[in-house]
């Protein structure tokens, strides 16, 4: 497999992008393996989808339609700073523009923008441009209209290579040694930062490479990860 891509977790489906840039949306069907390695039979997805305007990086989301349980695939448009909203069934989309500065928004990475999916809404992680503060924005996932600012005082380091949101919590992803380790930053809830213990242990593991991809799903409790071409779901305890 490819070693840049993205995979993104909803439930039992698997959303996969190949490279940094495309048209192409691969749906899949997922089992698990008891070390929750994906089997081979995700080798055949049971939906392709070409997007209507191309993807840039590797940090999109999925959410799903209250409606009718419809994938919305969430995106970069390549060269652009706007962001689309694609409903996989229904083949429409929503989009907006955004003041994202156009670099790589970790030092190992293609994303200039990070989009997640936590708690019924979409986030956008990003650096505004001739800013050098976070800036973490709440939209509503069918509208793209803002609901919540918020801007973090941090500096992504070189060990830095990936954040994630679970239930209003800010965590960044840094790879130290080998070893991939996560870390709580900002409540978005209580609006305040968290102070890590360094007596506490966070979830660490042992990665294949340098991860280009990892998103929480609260629909199966697992953080999910695209790993120098591997995928796999660690079940996060909250």
């Amino acid at each position: 497999m490819y070693e840049i891509g993205s995979a993104i977790r909803s439930d039992d489906l698997w959303y996969i992008t190949e490279y940094a840039m495309g048209y192409m949306l691969f749906e899949y069907n997922s089992t698990k393996t008891s070390n929750n390695v994906l089997e081979s039979s995700l080798k055949i997805p049971s939906n392709i989808y070409t997007l209507p305007m191309p993807f840039s990086g590797t940090d999109h989301a999925i959410a799903k339609h209250p409606s009718d349980g419809s994938g919305i695939f969430y995106y970069q448009i390549s060269s652009t700073n706007s962001i689309l909203g694609y409903n996989v069934k229904d083949d429409k989309s929503v989009q907006k523009e955004l003041p994202f500065d156009r670099k790589p928004l970790y030092k190992h990475s293609a994303s200039e923008i990070d989009l997640e999916f936590d708690e019924e809404f979409l986030y956008a992680i990003f650096r505004e441009r001739n800013n050098t503060v976070l800036t973490i924005l709440k939209l509503h996932p069918f509208t793209l209209k803002q609901m919540e600012k918020h801007q973090i005082i941090i500096h992504f380091a070189d060990h830095v290579v990936n954040s994630f949101i679970s239930c209003h919590v800010f965590y960044v992803v840094k790879k130290v040694e080998g070893n991939i380790k996560i870390e709580p930053v900002y409540n978005m809830l209580k609006k305040e930062y968290i102070k890590v213990d360094p007596s506490k242990s966070y979830p660490t593991w042992e990665s294949f490479g340098i991860p280009t991809n990892i998103q929480f799903d609260s629909n199966s409790q697992t953080l999910n990860v695209f790993d120098k071409g591997n995928i796999y779901s660690l079940f996060i305890s909250r």
